[in-house]
């Protein structure tokens, strides 16, 4: 009873959370595997290099925006895991 009441619940948005998490880390692989070949062709270019420049500048944006979700959900998920394991043990010891 005391496990559907309040673990379940914890265990379902952490369930949530990963989902996301994974979502997120998909998005930034492809985030970077975009910047990595904008700034390659930056690179090889040999005309003019402004509007490239703000191709690598929009797409390293990007890419930091995406690294800074997933950094924050790794930090969620973290403290949500700290919380289920501290209601966990807080159960066990009731029994």
């Amino acid at each position: 009873m005391m496990n559907e009441v309040f673990l379940q619940p914890l265990l379902q948005a952490l369930d949530g959370d990963l989902k996301e998490w994974q979502h997120q880390k998909k998005k930034l692989e492809l985030r970077r595997l975009d910047y990595d070949a904008k700034s390659a062709k930056l690179k090889s270019s040999k005309g003019p290099k402004d509007e490239l420049e703000n191709e690598v500048n929009s797409s390293r944006s990007k890419f930091e925006e995406t690294l800074q979700t997933c950094r924050d959900l790794m930090i969620k998920i973290n403290g949500d895991n700290e919380v289920t394991t501290y209601l966990q043990r807080s159960i066990w010891f009731l029994f």
